[in-house]
């Protein structure tokens, strides 16, 4: 069991990159960098509209003589559902959205893990020293005595941390903005990162 103030880094090796895309549920991480569900397209938004018309088309072309006898209520009853479908793409777009993301979180955000993770990672192992559940946020003293804070706001994936639980960080490059951040949880598929023998 690690003391308060020791921390222990290394890169870790491929076999444990390995393990955490094997288990990517051990892995809390900002999974909305790789979502590509906030990605609609031009194309889909059209698909609605694009229907409507032709379904006006064949109606018009199949039922002549009554078109041409109800010109306005053609045309009004046309209007009506070209406005429907028009109505239709935001509830596309957020049941297109919710199905993506139910199907990540299913999966643990494996797909974006995938996605994210680079192929060279370091890490720190360390005792949690606070905790401010309500941010979102903890913290533990390095070697020197430094305050040194960690967040998991908007991390998918969430398991909970405690003041006095050893603690494994994963990360590309340090203090660098829109590097790859993430925790690890403390179970028996991910002992070996939570070995304090190894450096």
């Amino acid at each position: 069991m690690l003391e308060s103030g020791q921390v222990i880094r290394r890169e870790l090796t491929s076999e444990e990159i390995q393990i955490l895309l094997d288990h990517p549920e051990c892995v809390m991480f900002d999974h909305w960098k790789a979502m590509k569900t906030h990605k609609f397209s031009l194309l889909q938004a059209l698909i609605p509209a694009a229907l409507s018309l032709l379904l006006i088309v064949a109606f018009i072309l199949m039922f002549p003589q009554f078109a041409e006898a109800h010109g306005n209520l053609t045309v009004a009853v046309s209007m009506i559902l070209f406005f429907i479908s028009i109505a239709a793409v935001p509830l596309i777009y957020i049941k297109t959205d919710d199905r993506n993301l139910n199907k990540a979180k299913e999966n643990h955000y494996k797909d974006q893990l995938k996605e994210l993770l680079p192929s060279k990672l370091k890490m720190k192992l360390f005792v949690v020293d606070w905790m401010v559940v309500e941010k979102g946020e903890g913290g533990y003293y390095d070697e020197d005595g430094n305050e040194q804070w960690f967040g998991y706001v908007g991390c998918g994936n969430f398991f909970p941390i405690n003041k006095g639980d050893e603690l494994v960080i994963i990360y590309e490059e340090e203090y660098k903005k829109d590097q790859f951040f993430g925790l690890v949880k403390k179970d028996p598929a991910t002992m070996s990162l939570y070995d304090s023998s190894r450096s």
